[in-house]
C-alpha cells in the first residue's frame, strides 16, 4: 500500500494518483547517470512511498544487471515519518559483510560495481 503525503490516505501500489486527494504518488526518481552499457545511462525509476530491492536479480523491483551486482544488491527503505528513503546495503565481498543503513539526502549518488552509478532525486 502506498501513503499519500498529501492526504494521508492508503492507495493501492499501481496507483499514480491518490484515490482520495488525486495529488501525485511520486516521491522521488531513481536514475542511471553512469553505466558500462549494461543499463541504459538517463533511464529512470519512479518511487512513492514503500520499499525497494535493487540487484540483479528477476525478483528485484528494479533489476541492475551486471556481473559484478549482486543478486540482492541493497534496498531502499521508505521512512514516512521523515519522508525520505533509506539506503540498506545487502552486497557482500569475498573478505567481509558490514551491513550499512544510512539516509539518502536529494541528489545523493548511489555507486555500483562496474563503474554503474545511480542518483536519487526528490519530487516536490
Amino acid at each position: 500500500m502506498i501513503i499519500c503525503k498529501n492526504c494521508k490516505s492508503t492507495n493501492d501500489d499501481n496507483l499514480v494518483e491518490c484515490s482520495s486527494c488525486g495529488k501525485s504518488l511520486l516521491l522521488a526518481t531513481l536514475e542511471c547517470i553512469i553505466s558500462d552499457n549494461s543499463i541504459e545511462v538517463g533511464a529512470i525509476w519512479e518511487l512513492n512511498s514503500k520499499d525497494y530491492s535493487v540487484g540483479r536479480s528477476l525478483s528485484c523491483d528494479i533489476i541492475i544487471p551486471g556481473q559484478f551486482v549482486s543478486r540482492n544488491h541493497f534496498n531502499l527503505k521508505y521512512n514516512s515519518e521523515e519522508s525520505a528513503f533509506y539506503y540498506e546495503s545487502l552486497a557482500r565481498n569475498l573478505l567481509e559483510f558490514e551491513k550499512q543503513t544510512y539516509k539518502i539526502l536529494d541528489g545523493a549518488i548511489i555507486p555500483l560495481p562496474e563503474g554503474i552509478e545511480l542518483k536519487l532525486n526528490y519530487v516536490d
